[in-house]
């Protein structure tokens, strides 16, 4: 959002008063990104055509801070690699992509360099400029490219390492979990599933609205989960399959198990 200067200042206070002044800037900085990036995935989703396989989004002068995270939201929402590009206003196109699923991204963009002034990155995430006039061509190749890859949209997320039921949440998984990290590419964090939950709460929270807390029941026992940056709605009472990693809360000294939710499916 600005220049990385400010976060080394605060590291390198020397006194609480200048390590105060130094983090409250960091904090409007962080508050700021958070409100940009909202407003352009909302863009984002907005543009989507959902026949693409690949898609691919612009939009004038949308923050190169944040496409990429923009990017990712995108291709968790629709399960698909997405490119979101921003106009310069000067005719150049300039953003980053994120893979979904066993999409390799590098491969498929760099089968249509071509089209491109500037390009890198790695299987799951990529980083690209192109002149507007080959935006169309550029996109259409893409979906070419992905059909001829033949990627299979796997059932379930590969990240799932298996079924879990509420019972077996514990304190003791969580520890284990932390053993493997840190987790990222490569590495990816532990997902699970649990099956026929009920949904006992599901409240909006943050200043937007634009996370849920829901309380989970499954077999005579309820856990607490979040879903973060999501606008659903959902019916109280139903019953759903949840795909999840599990963390520990940490909150005024309490320590407690918690579902950090990463998609529900009604059945």
């Amino acid at each position: 959002m600005d220049d990385a200067k400010y976060s080394v200042e605060f590291l390198a206070s020397s006194n609480i008063y200048d390590a105060r002044v130094r983090l409250s800037r960091l904090i409007d900085f962080n508050n700021s990104r958070k409100a940009i990036e909202q407003e352009i995935t909302n863009r984002a989703l907005a543009q989507v055509d959902q026949n693409d396989e690949v898609i691919v989004v612009e939009g004038e002068e949308w923050h190169e801070g944040v496409v990429g995270i923009v990017a990712a939201r995108v291709a968790r929402h629709y399960e698909k690699p997405c490119i979101v590009l921003s106009n310069n206003g000067e005719g150049i196109l300039k953003g980053s992509g994120r893979s979904f699923g066993s999409c390799n991204l590098f491969a498929i963009t760099n089968a249509s360099r071509s089209h491109l002034e500037k390009f890198g990155g790695h299987h799951a995430a990529i980083g690209l400029s192109l002149h507007i006039d080959s935006l169309k061509s550029f996109k259409k190749e893409l979906q070419i490219n992905y059909a001829q890859g033949n990627y299979l949209k796997d059932e379930l997320d590969p990240d799932i390492v298996g079924e879990l039921n509420f019972k077996d949440i514990s304190f003791e998984l969580t520890q284990l979990i932390q053993k493997y990290q840190p987790y990222g590419q490569g590495n990816p964090t532990p997902k699970f599933l649990s099956k026929n939950v009920k949904i006992l709460q599901a409240d909006t929270m943050g200043k937007e609205a634009e996370h849920l807390r829901f309380t989970f029941l499954q077999d005579g026992i309820t856990m607490a989960g979040v879903q973060f940056k999501t606008r659903e709605s959902y019916e109280i009472g139903s019953s759903v399959d949840v795909i999840y990693t599990v963390n520990e809360n940490r909150f005024r000294g309490n320590v407690s198990l918690q579902m950090m939710v990463e998609k529900i499916v009604l059945i």
